[in-house]
């Protein structure tokens, strides 16, 4: 607290402060990239550390979250929530925009780390990030290039989820762009085995659960497929957009058109600026759900930005 604070003003941010600590942890768990510096977890440490420091004022209560880079000593962002002081905690939305840019940050700053070491003495996280870092740019090249990566990690570490949950969309692009140099017999079955790998080594990831919903789409196994698009969705309100944009793709081409439309409006309304596919699936679902003024909307905005 302040020096100045009243003693009312320090009883009410220690009977905020564990509240608030709970609220923010859950919301930082959603992130598969956030676990490293919400949890215990010394086998995928990121070296990063969350510093919240919470104070009343007034009528408001102010908090401020700054994040640390363990390997300097420095600390390099920050941020400051502010809500009125008789509403208790804040808001959960402000908590969930709060976790989504402290993992933007953490995940710029573990990839860039993961860059700059030798391929040899990368943890498998640190592969997964080079990867999907990667199979971002959409290249038949660096798509192949990501794919190795992926493998790398699954080697290093056979029990890491997001390494076969990357994979097996590695595959699903090769299926879903027709490169017919990769394409070969049996693809489908490894698709959804590498996703059922994923699930198996952690179930309760939105990630591998959207990874298995649309491989078994992809091989028109469709009540299986959308019953793991829910999952996803239940599993992470707040999950990367990635994650959501498929299982909208899922839910749309599965016959829930309305439950995509859903799911997309509330990542556009975490992330306004998200990717323009993500637009184009949330379009092609408001047509399907028989919206088509809506549809046009977005799928103009999407046309706008990848013309």
């Amino acid at each position: 607290g302040r020096p100045d604070a009243t003693d009312d003003e320090v009883e009410a941010a220690a009977r905020l402060a564990p509240i608030l600590t709970a609220d923010l942890l859950t919301e930082l768990v959603r992130f598969e990239d956030l676990r490293v510096v919400a949890g215990p977890d010394d086998g995928v440490t990121a070296g990063f550390l969350v510093h919240l420091h919470l104070y009343a004022a007034d009528a408001v209560v102010r908090a401020s979250v700054r994040l640390e880079n363990l390997s300097t000593g420095t600390q390099f962002w920050s941020e400051r929530l502010e809500w009125p002081r008789a509403s208790g905690p804040p808001p959960v939305a402000a908590l969930a925009m709060l976790a989504g840019a402290l993992d933007l940050q953490v995940g710029r700053n573990s990839l860039r780390r993961a860059g700059e070491k030798a391929e040899d003495r990368r943890t498998a996280r640190e592969c997964m990030l080079v990867g999907r870092a990667l199979h971002e740019r959409g290249t038949e090249e660096d798509t192949t290039l990501a794919r190795a990566h992926f493998i790398q990690a699954a080697a290093i570490d056979p029990g890491y989820a997001p390494a076969y949950a990357w994979h097996a969309f590695t595959l699903m692009r090769v299926k879903t762009h027709g490169w017919t140099g990769h394409d070969r017999p049996g693809l489908a079955e490894e698709m959804v085995r590498l996703a059922r790998t994923a699930v198996r080594c952690e179930p309760d990831s939105a990630l591998c659960q959207s990874a298995l919903g649309f491989a078994l789409a992809l091989d028109a196994r469709w009540e299986e497929a959308v019953d793991s698009a829910r999952l996803a969705l239940r599993f992470s309100r707040t999950a990367d957009i990635g994650t959501h944009t498929a299982c909208g793709e899922v839910l749309s081409a599965g016959g829930h058109p309305e439950e995509a439309v859903d799911a997309l409006g509330e990542t556009l309304a975490l992330d306004p600026h998200c990717p323009p596919r993500t637009r184009y699936v949330l379009g092609r679902a408001l047509l399907l759900a028989g919206r088509p003024e809506e549809a046009l909307r977005a799928l103009r905005l999407c046309a706008a930005q990848l013309p």
